[in-house]
């Protein structure tokens, strides 16, 4: 087959890659978006030589990550403590070609956050559905062991942007604890990956998720998602995969105001661009059960972050990790 001689499990490997690629719980109110996208990305490389006759297949992933506060804003005037992201993700996908698929994903998610405000320690959860993805996946097959995969889709929203304060329902959580944008998404993804032998790989990732200027019925759009990556795996055996990672992501401030939110100081953090670096190695693993059913897990753990935003608060993850299961 063509993918012969290509890691049998780059799947989690780029799962680890895009997913978790960021290690702040200040960049929530996109997180979604990412974990998606790498799923789905990542399946399509799984699995795309398999499907040669119109086949289908289905994905159920579950998610977690656990970050934790380190530095308060610039004042004092909020700090987060323990703060947690569960995702559980549904992908269905049909493929017409060995090199081409098309896929929906949908995702359950909640967002756990304790804040202290001006003093006060709140404890704010919210959970639902959030964005859902429709996405084309196209593999090019270069030679020298080399991959170029471009995936286009749209952000439909379907998440919610009206999750009510508990604290005070007169008002909507922060932007980032909403499960959606409110707007039609486009996204683009492009991955190279470049095979040294059967054991070693180096890859690069682009990927943006853009907004339109359409403003949402709350009166505000998101920000442009930009996200880099760069890693290299070694195949340990047929099961294992450790991976290291060099990732960038970058969200642009967000346009308009949601008037049961307001602006104020304490939301200016949204209204500007924020950035997070980081290096984290990571290990990924495929089990088969079967020629039709496989289990995926990846761990992770992040060994250096930086952060740059308007109020220099920082939010640290602590470790992240996935399990999945595909039939096929």
């Amino acid at each position: 087959m063509i993918f012969k001689n290509l890691n049998p499990i780059l799947s989690i490997q780029i799962v680890g890659l895009i997913i978790f690629n960021f290690t702040s719980f200040i960049f929530l109110e996109n997180l979604q978006a990412k974990n998606l996208e790498s799923q789905s990305v990542a399946q399509n490389e799984k699995s795309s030589s398999k499907f040669l006759n119109g086949d289908w297949a289905s994905t159920l992933d579950y998610m977690y990550f656990s970050f934790q506060g380190t530095r308060p804003a610039n004042g004092n005037i909020y700090d987060f403590e323990d703060v947690q992201l569960d995702l559980q993700m549904f992908t269905l996908k049909y493929s017409p070609s060995p090199l081409v698929n098309y896929s929906a994903v949908a995702t359950y998610q909640t967002n756990y956050a304790e804040t202290y405000f001006l003093g006060d320690l709140y404890s704010d959860r919210t959970h639902g559905i959030s964005d859902t993805l429709l996405k084309r996946t196209e593999v090019f097959v270069l030679p020298s062991q080399q991959l170029f995969i471009l995936d286009l889709g749209l952000y439909l929203p379907t998440g919610s942007i009206n999750e009510r304060n508990q604290n005070n329902l007169a008002f909507n959580y922060p932007y980032n604890m909403q499960l959606g944008s409110g707007t039609f998404d486009p996204m683009i993804t492009t991955i190279y990956m470049k095979n040294f032998g059967v054991k070693h790989q180096l890859g690069a990732l682009g990927l943006a998720r853009l907004r339109t200027g359409e403003t949402n019925r709350n009166g505000y759009h998101l920000g442009n998602d930009w996200t880099a990556s760069l890693w290299y795996s070694y195949l340990w055996n047929a099961y294992l995969t450790p991976s290291l990672k060099l990732n960038y992501r970058s969200i642009e401030g967000l346009s308009g105001v949601d008037p049961l939110i307001t602006r104020n100081i304490f939301m200016e953090f949204y209204h500007n661009t924020r950035s997070v670096w980081d290096i984290t190695p990571t290990l990924a693993a495929k089990f088969p059960i079967n020629k039709n059913i496989s289990v995926q897990a990846m761990v992770a753990l992040p060994v250096w972050q930086r952060f740059s935003n308007i109020d220099d608060v920082e939010v640290e993850t602590n470790w992240y990790g996935q399990l999945g299961i595909t039939v096929q």
